[in-house]
């Protein structure tokens, strides 16, 4: 009993940190129409911020991982909310492009190194069996956080950006100071010789697939969703609802995904989630009026996002060795695949109300859930063989 609650304080904690890092990533929506108008963004300008943080994300996720492994999880939590303190500061009191950009992108580099922090201290920390269960509930916890930052950045737009983006980094300080010590968090991985050698980005390729086209095709909802729900004449609100729901019932599914990914494997949820998510979004392309339109497009971001938790799970699995090495080839297919569905689908010129860019996206599903299929399978037949 006393062991579980040592356990349960340090979980809590790191729930509280995803689901403020995720916080991070989503409240500048709101906040982007009053920047544009006050600081004179041109649309090029506006882009580039959307996709400052996950580039940060990105160039930081490999050394993020290589700390956590040598330092342990703690040292690189601190660090990570120290970031994201200044990085608050830097933002509330910047007045032109290329200060936002800067503070976003170091916000990039304090939330890759807390999510390097948070699985290598879940990792080091609870026994094997539970892993993917501990994961899928922090993963809830980091949608939960994607539920309230657009309130976060919506208050910001509405009173003052300075204010809120001090009292931001006041949590941010305080979330520091307070870190809690477990022994978990202590254990420092094995070296990158004793897991082989293997770099992050070769692994990337080989286990992140899922995560990489959950990034992909979440960009077409993103770019292409509301444009088509205005379209079917559905109200500001509504669209909102689709996006609100869409996250929300991730507080849900993640830590069941993640429970019964114990017990049947991540693989075989990722290609059930991703041939469900093909074929609703073939059935966006069936709709033309209000609620069907709404109902199939938070039906399929629902089923896109929730190919996170199996897509993290596999890459986890990867590197089973390094717990931070874990961290940052998660980051790092999850980075890659959002800067790419924030590239591709805003400059293939298809129409967001047409039927194409959505039969593309399935298509995308359909071969990643056929493809795990055929690994699981590939996978039995060599240990039946053996």
């Amino acid at each position: 009993m006393a062991q579980s609650a040592r356990r349960r304080g340090p979980r809590l904690y790191l729930g509280a940190v995803a689901a403020g890092e995720s916080g991070y990533f989503v409240l500048l929506a709101p906040l982007l129409p009053r920047l544009a108008r006050s600081d004179h963004l041109s649309t090029r300008e506006v882009g580039l911020l959307v996709a400052a943080y996950p580039v940060g994300m990105l160039v930081s996720s490999g050394v993020a991982g290589k700390l956590a492994g040598r330092w342990g999880a703690r040292p690189v939590t601190i660090v990570a909310l120290v970031m994201l303190t200044a990085s608050s500061l830097l933002f509330g009191f910047a007045d032109n492009f290329s200060l936002l950009m800067t503070a976003r992108v170091l916000q990039g580099l304090g939330a890759s190194a807390a999510w390097a922090g948070i699985v290598t201290w879940v990792v080091a920390g609870t026994p094997r069996a539970e892993q993917a269960r501990v994961l899928g509930w922090i993963f809830g916890m980091a949608f939960a956080g994607t539920v309230v930052g657009p309130g976060v950045g919506g208050l910001a737009s509405a009173t003052s950006q300075r204010l809120i983006f001090i009292l931001l980094a006041g949590v941010c300080a305080a979330a520091a100071v307070v870190t809690p010590r477990s022994a978990g968090a202590g254990i420092k991985d094995h070296t990158e010789e004793e897991d082989g050698g293997e770099s992050i980005f070769r692994g990337i390729w080989a286990s992140g697939l899922v995560l990489i086209l959950m990034g992909v095709t979440s960009g077409l909802i993103n770019a292409f969703g509301p444009l088509r729900l205005t379209n079917d004449h559905v109200s500001t609100f509504g669209i909102a609802a689709v996006f609100a729901v869409a996250y929300g019932a991730q507080v849900i599914v993640s830590p069941l995904i993640g429970s019964i990914a114990d017990r049947y494997g991540p693989r075989n949820l990722a290609a059930g989630i991703a041939l469900a998510g093909a074929a609703s979004l073939i059935l966006v392309t069936l709709t033309s009026s209000p609620i069907p339109t709404a109902a199939a497009i938070t039906l399929s971001y629902l089923l896109i996002l929730a190919l996170w938790t199996p897509g993290a799970l596999i890459v986890n699995a990867r590197f089973a060795a390094n717990p931070g090495t874990r961290a940052g080839a998660m980051n790092s297919a999850w980075a890659v695949g959002v800067v790419m569905g924030g590239v591709i689908w805003p400059h293939t010129g298809l129409s967001p109300q047409g039927a194409i860019a959505y039969l593309l996206a399935a298509a995308l599903l359909a071969a990643l859930g056929l493809s795990c299929q055929w690994r699981i399978r590939a996978r039995a037949r060599q240990r039946y063989l053996t």
